[in-house]
């Protein structure tokens, strides 16, 4: 662990953990955004029922499963033109144990991964066999507060920059220490990591990436001025040891969002700055984003967000410095329903309507319109890079369609589509001009 870590940020979070309050949960009035697809999968995750096993509330037990099938046309992801019909499955169980034991407490989740059918060969974005995605003890403090070690598969900020990736058949997934303090009624929090990420191993055991490891540390503060408002300050480093010369990336960053009192108008937004060195070239870079929303308070409870995010791309790659934002092991789909786009070289205009026409029935519609903030740096979704920028800077624009169907707490049915219309960039370095992207998912859970 580095020293300033062991001497200064361990301490502090330790000291939040001797001084925080209690809180119950009936108190803690936690502020989620209404922008969309930045909601942290919550912990325990959502499958989990807390109390639907065990009144007492001494553990907790889920059981979910996951089957989807995709039709993909044309997927930019791939080299050659042409279709595939994967089908998805997805099995995960949790058990967790709490109070019966206090001060410790242990959870425990497994999730395994697998691809039926589909014209390509397996890999880590659809296949993990059997694999342990949280494993961890952990010791509770006084309130909520406490310090986990193991295996971690957590979600923070808008999940843009440290998600699990629920969309994907697979996790991200960590292992190292995460501690934590929460005030009094949730009116501060902070967490602390020092983690390694783990490879994605498909028939194999994950392990960790070489020489990597992520350090954060993730505030939270709701001010007494701004009842409906909440500010995340947050500072977060990469560190890759494995490349020649090391790589360091420092990045802190604030976010805020809430509702806009007296209006039916919210709002997110995000900036983060990146100073580091990769090698012998030194890293400057930022990224930010801004969501407003407008709620119509109709019988659909519908509501209309525009979106506007950009993340730096390297505008001269054969210099010494390098302008590409790092993505760090953030969640795409905010970014393209088709999976298309990351946290790194883009801009992006976006217009979504969200409506739930009843209880048990919501859908989401939107338009998207891509473009790389460098011209000569690469598109990651694509795997395409021209590095004299004479392929212009266009990748196309989104329609994309999303329906979901919950007749019962414990089964959800989704269909979605995204129809991505190529632009300039796309079509002179593929030669495509549209792909198609249509999937249909049921989700069950046994409570």
């Amino acid at each position: 662990m580095p020293p300033f870590i062991r001497s200064r940020l361990l301490p502090g979070i330790f000291l939040l953990m001797r001084t925080a309050g209690p809180v119950l949960a009936a108190e803690a009035a936690r502020i989620e955004s209404r922008s969309y697809s930045t909601r942290p999968d919550p912990d325990p995750p959502a499958y989990v029922k807390p109390g639907s096993v065990d009144p007492d509330g001494n553990f907790d037990f889920g059981l979910d499963y996951r089957w989807r099938f995709e039709a993909r046309d044309d997927d930019l992801r791939r080299a050659a033109a042409g279709s595939d019909s994967p089908q998805l499955h997805r099995l995960r169980a949790y058990f967790g144990l709490k109070e019966v034991l206090d001060p410790f407490r242990f959870a425990l989740e497994i999730q395994d991964s697998r691809k039926s059918a589909g014209a390509y060969p397996v890999d880590g974005r659809d296949v993990n066999e059997t694999e342990i995605i949280r494993g961890y003890v952990e010791l509770r403090g006084p309130g909520v507060s406490g310090a986990r070690y193991g295996i971690h598969n957590f979600e923070f900020l808008d999940r843009r920059l440290i998600g699990n990736n629920q969309w994907r058949n697979t996790a991200n997934t960590f292992d190292g220490l995460h501690a934590y303090a929460e005030g009094r009624d949730s009116v501060w929090r902070a967490d602390l990591l020092s983690v390694r990420p783990l490879e994605r191993l498909p028939a194999e055991q994950d392990e960790p990436v070489a020489g990597q490891r992520l350090h954060a540390l993730i505030g939270q503060f709701r001010p007494p001025s701004l009842p409906t408002a909440v500010i995340q300050p947050y500072w977060l480093r990469l560190v890759d040891d494995s490349r020649p010369g090391g790589r360091r990336v420092d990045s802190p960053g604030v976010r805020a969002y809430g509702d806009i009192s007296g209006t039916d108008w919210d709002y997110d937004l995000s900036f983060t700055l990146q100073r580091g060195h990769d090698g012998a070239s030194s890293v400057r870079a930022h990224a930010f984003t801004a969501e407003a929303g407008w709620r119509a308070r109709d019988s659909w409870d519908s509501r209309i967000g525009l979106f506007f995010g950009c993340a730096t791309g390297d505008d001269n790659p054969a210099d010494s410095h390098s302008g590409r934002f790092e993505k760090f092991f953030g969640f795409g789909r905010p970014w393209s329903a088709s999976d298309y786009v990351v946290n790194e070289n883009i801009l992006t205009p976006k217009l979504r309507w969200e409506a739930r026409p009843s209880a048990a029935l919501r859908f989401d519609l939107g338009w998207s319109s891509y473009w790389l903030e460098s011209a000569a740096d690469r598109f990651y979704g694509g795997g395409l890079q021209d590095a004299t920028g004479a392929s212009g800077s266009h990748l196309g624009d989104e329609i994309d369609f999303r329906l979901r169907w919950t007749p019962d707490a414990r089964i959800q049915v989704t269909f979605g589509y995204s129809h991505f219309m190529c632009g300039e960039f796309v079509r002179r370095q593929t030669g495509r001009q549209d792909t198609d992207f249509t999937y249909l998912e049921l989700q069950l859970s046994a409570f």
